[in-house]
């Protein structure tokens, strides 16, 4: 169970990842960071490859330091996801989903240039510590990551606010006339 799990999910997860375009209501936007969407795949299964080498390295008896190899090969994929993250276009599945980057174009763009940046910096402090100190790499990640991604969320918020074309967010607007809406009253009277 030990050995195949890890492979099991990821196999799972890289077809998961091959479909989701299919799936997604704005699947033509995949085409324009079709390359960025590939890259984005590969950089996840190669850090699941890598989990995978060591803990099996670690379970042959080899001595491997796990948190020098998570923190320098989290540090890594945050590198490389920051990189592209700006060249994400608008869809429902990968990037910065936020009510409001779903509904403004500008916001979208503008969220993920800061977040692209925003991850660089967590992956060059993650990598940084896995060098240094692994020990401490937790804290890095977590003490950079969780305010990295409130400032995004916020960010994708007042670049909302901003557009002039945004659109409110799905669901938020009052149904059509003549559409089907909910009763108020439960019991239809």
């Amino acid at each position: 169970m030990g050995l195949l799990l890890l492979p099991l999910m990821s196999v799972g997860l890289y077809f998961l990842l091959l479909v989701i375009p299919k799936l997604d209501p704005g699947k033509t936007n995949y085409e324009g960071f079709a390359k960025v969407y590939t890259i984005i795949r590969n950089t996840l299964m190669t850090f699941l490859s890598i989990l995978y080498t060591a803990t099996t390295m670690s379970a042959l008896g080899w001595r491997v330091d796990m948190a020098r190899v998570i923190t320098i090969a989290m540090g890594l994929m945050f590198m490389v996801l920051g990189n592209y993250l700006g060249k994400v276009r608008p869809n429902w599945f990968v990037g910065v989903r936020t009510p409001w980057t779903l509904s403004s174009k500008r916001s979208w763009t503008k969220t993920h240039r800061l977040s692209g940046w925003l991850f660089l910096g967590c992956g060059v402090a993650a990598f940084a510590t896995g060098v240094v100190g692994p020990q401490w790499g937790v804290f890095v990640l977590m003490g950079t990551i969780l305010p990295s991604t409130l400032v995004a969320v916020i960010y994708s918020y007042f670049a909302w606010r901003s557009d002039p074309d945004r659109l409110s967010p799905a669901g938020t607007s009052p149904a059509p006339d003549g559409a089907d809406a909910v009763s108020p009253n439960p019991a239809g009277q």
